[in-house]
């Protein structure tokens, strides 16, 4: 199947869909947030082709700076954000709307993708691409710059900010960067958010048309992903319902090949199945309440931990016991932690409060700690 391809700095994601919206294009690369707005016409006609690869927002700033949150960053600033019409531009909008910043409180800077760099004149640049993207390792790894955490890497998927953003942004999901992806570079993990680049048609486009792409594109995974590391996530398993364009029917053709119907398929384990499932709902029960009493037995114990510390402070006489008490409320919420990661503790409302109240009563421990240096 012969292909023309057109590329240059205006093809963005927000542009591609107006052409293939307009009938400029058959098959175009976009993000997956953008168009579903009604903010053109033609968005209704938009079909998804295929997931290709994770579009990875970079906050890249100079490593003179040492903001405490990312409003710290970028207020009062110049941010490189690359063409107007971009993704990033349309994403950071939203982004920053959500987090409390003002469009007023920071400097867009609209740049080509080749321009968009750390200077004398730009502290940050955010980009939402790809992680093979040269420009994101040439300002880690030789312009000075160093990546910007949303929050917590560990608490991604269990209450981060960035976990909140996403529940209310369709296609967006929290997305853990891992250290020493660029060179040395980032020294931690660092949590930010991930957006799938997606290929999409239109509806009028033949579906055995859309089909060969399909199979072609599925059948040469491992040759596309040797030219390009991008490229190693491509699958046909992939979850529907995030998409923001519907999937083409020829997509639908191909992945329904030759499938036969479920109940053909495990028509001879379901009867067995019936029959264990009622077995297993009676004990299924108590086990889950035997798991989630011996969670709850777990947290009450780092509880009465703590509180003990909390009930010794008044008798704290000098910096030793102080130093000893910090560690040991250190030590329990590592522990609380892994324990967490282990599925042994429930990320739940009594987590959160065995958090607050580590926290306030290491905030306790290290105000006697100065008053008895003081005295």
């Amino acid at each position: 199947m012969p292909v023309d391809v057109m590329s240059g700095p205006d093809y963005t994601g927000y542009t591609n869909i107006r052409r293939v919206a307009n009938k400029e294009a058959d098959f175009a690369l976009a993000i997956n947030d953008i168009g579903d707005d009604g903010s053109f016409q033609g968005n209704s006609h938009i079909r998804t082709v295929l997931p290709l690869f994770p579009e990875i927002l970079f906050i890249i700033y100079n490593n003179a700076l040492h903001p405490t949150s990312i409003g710290d960053l970028v207020r009062g600033r110049r941010v490189a954000i690359g063409p107007r019409a971009s993704g990033t531009a349309r994403f950071l909008q939203v982004f920053f709307r959500e987090l409390g910043i003002d469009s007023t409180e920071y400097i867009p800077v609209y740049t080509s993708y080749q321009d968009r760099h750390l200077s004398d004149s730009i502290d940050v640049c955010i980009a939402l691409t790809g992680f093979t993207n040269p420009s994101i390792n040439d300002m880690l790894t030789r312009g000075g710059g160093k990546l910007f955490s949303l929050d917590s890497y560990e608490l991604a998927n269990r209450g981060s900010s960035v976990d909140g953003f996403c529940m209310k942004y369709q296609g967006a999901r929290p997305y853990i960067i891992p250290k020493s992806t660029f060179g040395g570079m980032p020294e931690q993990p660092v949590l930010s958010i991930a957006i799938d680049a997606i290929l999409i048609t239109r509806d009028d486009v033949d579906k055995y048309q859309v089909h060969d792409m399909v199979k072609a594109l599925l059948e040469h995974q491992q040759a596309l992903a040797k030219g390009d590391p991008l490229m190693k996530g491509l699958s046909d398993k992939f979850d529907a319902n995030i998409l923001n364009f519907p999937l083409h029917e020829g997509v639908r053709m191909y992945m329904e090949r030759n499938e036969p119907s479920f109940f053909k398929k495990y028509a001879d384990v379901l009867g067995l199945l019936v029959s264990v499932l009622v077995a297993l709902v009676g004990g299924g029960s108590a086990f889950f309440k035997w798991k989630g009493q011996r969670k709850k037995d777990r947290i009450d114990e780092y509880y009465a931990a703590v509180l003990a510390i909390d009930k010794r402070l008044p008798r704290m006489s000098d910096d030793s016991q102080c130093a000893e008490a910090i560690g040991a409320i250190e030590q329990l919420r590592r522990e609380a932690f892994d324990q967490l990661i282990g599925e042994k503790l429930a990320a739940d409302e009594s987590f959160r409060i065995f958090i607050t109240l580590a926290a306030e009563t290491l905030d306790r421990v290290r105000m006697r700690r100065i008053e008895l240096a003081a005295s």
